[in-house]
């Protein structure tokens, strides 16, 4: 049941499918984490890697980080530069991720959808029987960036912190895939942690570059 509730070379960022190298990247980084290698560009152009390094799970934050801004400021053309040229994005409102239903959209299908301002039955009806709709506009606000995850209290790679009664199946539905979560164990002492927020964002490779292929949004689920 639903709840209620640029590219900068990547010098040292391996494919989605090794997942060995992918094991190396399994840590926390608190919140207080801040790296002086900051991502400055994010251009999909730029020369590809040569040779297969592990994962900088430095420059992995940066970028996820970058990708946040542009989440904040509502700057789509950007957020279009991330999307996987093959597979899409599949946007998932809650942590079990519905392959059948979440919607998945190229690069190019986001934007028109941006342009025409439509709603989009976007699989986030809790009670799974009246439809929401939402612009692309209305979906960040309610299901992508609802709170500030730039500073949120937790930020992980490929370590999840949900404390929601709904299954995470990220690692099913994107197998060896790079994930970065933020989140947030809640804002009121009073809901005990059922206020909490998160946000994970899944990347594969594609040429040598990653993608994002996945924007899944955790909140309390009953």
């Amino acid at each position: 049941m639903k709840i209620i509730t640029p590219f900068i070379i990547f010098l040292l960022f391996t494919s989605c499918n090794q997942q060995d190298s992918l094991k190396e990247a399994d840590h926390q980084i608190t919140d207080t984490s801040t790296s002086n290698h900051l991502v400055n560009s994010f251009q999909p152009d730029s020369t590809v890697i040569k040779h297969k390094e592990k994962i900088d799970t430095v420059l992995l934050m940066n970028v996820s980080e970058e990708i946040l801004k542009h989440f904040k400021t509502r700057n789509y053309e950007k957020i279009a530069l991330f999307i996987h040229p093959k597979n899409g994005l599949r946007f998932s409102p809650y942590a079990h991720i519905d392959t059948t239903k979440d919607k998945v959209l190229s690069a190019a299908q986001f934007l028109q959808r941006v342009k025409q301002n439509d709603r989009i039955n976007w699989n986030s009806s809790w009670d799974g029987e009246k439809p929401e709709l939402l612009t692309i506009d209305g979906y960040f606000k309610k299901f992508v960036y609802d709170v500030d995850f730039l500073n949120a209290k937790l930020k992980s790679i490929n370590q999840y912190h949900s404390q929601g009664t709904d299954l995470n199946n990220i690692t099913e539905v994107y197998p060896g895939c790079s994930v970065v979560e933020f989140f947030f164990p809640g804002f009121d002492e009073k809901y005990g942690g059922h206020d909490f927020r998160g946000l994970r964002l899944v990347y594969k490779m594609q040429n040598n570059r990653p993608y994002l292929v996945g924007i899944v949004h955790d909140e309390w689920t009953i």
